[in-house]
């Protein structure tokens, strides 16, 4: 399960240092052939080659990785890998130095802790009797740290050999290493910037601070630091001292004291850079700037949050998913957006079972920019956090037909809320169900917190391992993709996205034989293909739009308006008596009126108003049967 690698928030740019002076490295693209591998803790795992779900700009395809959580076992592991001998006997002690990148994989489990050692010996009991010469335990999981350890008074060595220890963790799930070098750093006073904390859309006459993520690269200690910011309005440039000085290959976030402010539909190259160090010229300035853009939005549209978690009936520890999942929709009905993509089981849709690209289960892509990430409610919660105040580009509206023959019509509007001058993005929809059952063993849940081993799991731990079929109900059920995974092409032109402009697009779809019509969600969501994210969306109940249905009650009946704030109409052809009630999406009753004697056309006014907003249903019953419809209280 390896995430996408990004700084949230953040340009990310790629950790850059000259090579002229390069002496030894490794980026474990080849594998761990370089390396000798010694599992101190005997359980039978060590550092291996893992592969990136995601290649990455800094990182590659391949890491080397240890693990203290894998294959649902906690580990508590010691694990050394040991360089193979490293000639430095020639090597300048004037900037000699060792660099790596190290990360945790997981957004919310990070807490690894590992240590680097350099010795003279490739000796496992010499390496240990050593000390340490880097020790660090991750605060953070997601971002790619740089590590750097002098080693200047190993100049003149023949045979020098670095080992990289993982110890004092358990249960947590992956540090990683990558990039290691040898090297003489040429420059003395070297500030990278790595990141610079932004968003690409902006409210109107909004303070906006931008925080530079600085790192030294250099030998010499960065006491002050110069930055500035331009885009059209023109430059602002401030030298500021530090507080904490950052040592070699140490890194800090640094605010710049200018904000932007911005009045008006705009979209503005914005360009950052690191001017000088210490009052001085920056020895190498090759990683001194980044660029991007910015947009005003002329309305505030909250994006959805959507999580699509990789699940299957086969899997034992997916029941925590789906609790989460449950957990998620009632706390934050309004935002949050929940699509189980099955994987090996009777639901699975392969297109989008193979596209999410999930390597372990459960595991979650959350709006497709985190990437395989570890699944339990704390984990959504925190992922929902961190992204719930992301704007969107455009607002989001459906509206469907009703099925002939089993298809309908999803016409798909968004309202564009700024101007993008350049953009790849189009528009999809995602179908989901709740409700799902079926006969066949393939719906039999397996159930590892059976008998409450694992602790308590939303009640199945009172459940049989495997929960049978016929006890079984699955919800958020992800049905069909439609526009493909990444959306479709040309829904969306590349002068569309302005301010006010509203772009429309039909899809169609066939309602499966056996789905339940009223059961099923639409989200139509615009997906930036140059990122890979969800970047607006909403969900509907695909029989929100539907004028009428013949309904058990013998009679067409029209429910509106959905979404309603004061009252709700009911008209239908009447005879006898009937009963009005809505229920909340936890079935609970919160409305119920009783009508005798009907007779002809009728139009039963519903109030409201003193409804909390939120998704319910309503069911309107006589003695010829019922009908139940989802709506809407905004």
């Amino acid at each position: 399960m390896i995430k996408k690698i990004t700084t949230l928030f953040a340009f990310s740019l790629m950790l850059t240092q000259a090579t002229e002076a390069q002496i030894w490295s490794d980026d474990f693209e080849s594998g761990m052939g370089n390396w000798t591998l010694s599992d101190e803790d005997g359980d039978g795992n060590n550092w291996e080659g893992v592969q990136l779900q995601n290649a990455n700009a800094t990182l590659g395809s391949n890491v080397a990785g240890s693990y203290s959580w894998k294959d649902n076992t906690v580990l508590s592991p010691d694990n050394l890998m040991t360089s193979t001998a490293i000639d430095l006997s020639s090597a300048s002690a004037d900037g000699l130095a060792l660099k790596f990148n190290y990360l945790a994989f997981d957004q919310t489990y990070f807490a690894e802790k590992f240590s680097v050692y350099v010795t003279t010996s490739n000796d496992t009991e010499a390496i240990l009797a050593s000390d340490a010469v880097f020790v660090q335990t991750l605060t953070a999981g997601g971002t790619i740290f740089t590590g750097g350890v002098d080693l200047s008074s190993f100049a003149g060595e023949s045979e020098v050999y670095i080992t990289f220890r993982h110890h004092d963790s358990s249960d947590v799930f992956v540090v990683g290493i990558d990039n290691v070098s040898v090297e003489n750093l040429d420059a003395s006073n070297d500030a990278e910037l790595y990141a610079v904390t932004f968003d690409r859309f902006i409210a109107q006459d909004t303070d906006y601070t931008f925080n530079f993520t600085v790192v030294n690269n250099g030998v010499e200690t960065i006491n002050t630091v110069e930055l500035k910011w331009s885009d059209a309005n023109g430059d602002n440039t401030e030298s500021i001292t530090l507080d904490e000085p950052i040592a070699a290959f140490g890194f800090q976030n640094i605010s710049h004291p200018v904000n932007l402010n911005v009045s008006g539909i705009v979209e503005n190259d914005i360009n950052f850079e690191i001017v000088s160090v210490n009052g001085g010229d920056d020895d190498n300035m090759d990683n001194n700037s980044m660029s991007g853009k910015y947009s005003t939005l002329s309305e505030h549209i909250d994006r959805p949050v959507i999580v699509e978690e990789g699940t299957g009936t086969w899997c034992g520890w997916c029941p925590r998913g789906a609790v989460a999942m449950d957990y998620m929709a009632d706390t934050y009905p309004e935002q949050f957006i929940g699509v189980a993509v099955h994987n090996g089981d009777p639901m699975t849709v392969t297109e989008y079972d193979s596209s999410a690209g999930f390597t372990g289960y459960p595991s979650m892509n959350v709006n497709r920019r985190f990437l395989g990430e570890g699944v339990s409610q704390d984990a959504m919660e925190q992922a929902y956090n961190l992204l719930k105040d992301l704007p969107a580009v455009a607002s989001v509206e459906a509206d469907t037909s009703y099925p002939e023959d089993g298809v309908v019509t999803i016409s798909v509007d968004a309202t564009f809320k700024a101007n993008v001058s350049t953009h790849n993005y189009r528009l999809g929809v995602i179908i989901t169900e709740d409700g799902v059952t079926g006969t066949d063993s393939g719906y039999a849940q397996a159930n590892y917190y059976s008998g409450g081993d694992q602790g308590a799991m939303g009640g199945y731990e009172s459940l049989a391992n495997p929960v049978p079929a016929a006890d079984m109900v699955y919800d958020h059920v992800g049905r069909a993709l439609l526009g493909g995974y990444n959306g479709q092409e040309g829904s969306i032109g590349a002068s569309d996205v302005m301010d006010g402009n509203t772009v429309s697009y039909d899809f169609t779809y066939e309602v499966p034989s056996g789905s339940d019509i009223t059961k099923m969600h639409v989200i139509p969501v615009i997906i930036d293909n140059d990122s890979g994210e969800f970047v607006g969306g909403t969900q509907l109940y695909l029989d929100r739009w539907l004028d009428t249905e013949e309904v058990a009650t013998g009679s067409k009946m029209n429910i509106f308006p959905n979404p309603a704030s004061d009252r709700l109409t009911v008209s239908f052809e009447a005879e006898g008596n009937y009963s009005v009630q809505i229920f909340d999406m936890l079935g609970k009753q919160v409305l119920s009126k009783d009508y005798t004697n009907l007779k002809g056309a009728q139009n039963l006014e519903i109030p409201v108003s003193s409804l909390e907003k939120g998704n319910y249903i309503i069911n309107v019953s006589s003695d010829k049967g019922s009908y139940s419809k989802s709506i809407i209280i905004e």
